[in-house]
């Protein structure tokens, strides 16, 4: 009778997802990602690639000239693929090289953060997975990394290059608090005039009527409303919202907004033929300190979120105004999701 080897397929051959797992964490790997950036990446590639090989550098001295001398730590028995028993095994050098190779280039480039990310854990799966370390080395060798770009990261701060709006985040807090902050633009259509939308955007109270995703609004005190909100992604806000400057002359509905969501957003309602343009914009912080935490990786979840709850929303909004009691609105804050 024959029996498969754990991790391959009935052919005998090694699944996709391992593969994968195994060529992330290879150095030759991140090199190429750093030729990728600088040949493709323009100015702000190159620089987003000398700063990722410097920090990929910088965290193997530390880990495996520095730290691994010291501790002398042997590999797990089971040690496999070509990796020697006898090497040194703490801190884990992939480890602390590949998040330090994500953070350095994050610097120049934060959209590459999650993706980065992503790759480090796929070659800490491999290394875990095959033995060739142990949990505690990989988690060391991460912080490890974490540590290397946090110092280089102070001695050698990005400066702005021709293209950028602002300076880039000088310091790792500067940085964690730019991936929580968001700025959303939006537009939809809708077949009725200015004049039957305005209304129905100004009177808060009836959101969850029409928006799948704002779950309630509760009227309070000093014209603010409390706001809860659900979309793609299990998580709720909770925010208050009071109402700001509203202008039916130029179809303008503004609100700010405190807790889950701190900043302001705005409704730009504007006719055209056949019907109305609304605009949406919102510029907001994070407040919610689980979702602050998760932002490294799943920003382009939350971006993701967003976008699925504005397109119910369009969608939500045209049905409920072909409806019957759309021209009996009340009184409310200004609102937004």
């Amino acid at each position: 009778m024959l029996h498969r080897k754990r991790g391959t397929t009935r052919q005998g051959s090694t699944p996709v997802w391992t593969r994968a797992c195994s060529i992330a964490q290879q150095p030759a790997s991140w090199v190429g990602i750093a030729g990728v950036l600088a040949t493709l990446g323009g100015r702000r590639g190159r620089r987003a690639a000398w700063r990722g090989l410097a920090s990929y550098t910088a965290a193997a001295l530390a880990a495996n000239v520095v730290m691994k001398p010291l501790v002398r730590r042997r590999r797990p028995p089971e040690a496999g693929g070509g990796v020697r028993r006898i090497t040194s095994s703490f801190p884990s050098g992939h480890s602390a090289t590949e998040v330090a190779f994500a953070l350095g280039a994050a610097q120049r480039l934060p959209g590459l953060l999650a993706p980065l990310l992503i790759a480090t854990a796929m070659g800490k799966w491999s290394i875990i997975r095959s033995r060739g370390h142990y949990v505690g080395n990989v988690v060391v060798g991460s912080v490890v990394g974490v540590a290397v770009t946090r110092a280089l990261w102070k001695a050698w701060p990005p400066r702005r290059v021709e293209g950028e709006l602002r300076d880039p985040a000088r310091t790792p807090a500067e940085f964690v608090e730019r991936l929580n902050h968001y700025r959303f633009r939006s537009t939809w259509s809708v077949p009725e005039p200015p004049c039957d939308v305005y209304p129905v955007l100004q009177d808060l109270d009836r959101y969850p009527l029409w928006w799948p995703e704002v779950k309630a609004v509760t009227p309070g005190t000093a014209g603010k409303a409390r706001v809860l909100i659900r979309a793609l992604l299990p998580y709720s806000l909770r925010f208050t919202m009071s109402q700001g400057a509203g202008d039916r002359g130029t179809g303008t509905l503004e609100s700010q907004m405190e807790g889950d969501l701190t900043g302001w957003s705005r409704w730009t309602v504007t006719g055209r033929a056949g019907g109305s343009s609304l605009l949406f914009e919102e510029d907001v912080e994070v407040g919610k300190r689980s979702l602050r935490i998760l932002a490294p990786v799943a920003r382009p979840l939350f971006r993701l979120n967003h976008t699925v709850m504005m397109r119910r929303g369009q969608k939500g909004l045209r049905a409920y105004l072909e409806g019957p009691s759309v021209n009996e609105p009340g009184p409310g804050p200004a609102g937004g999701g």
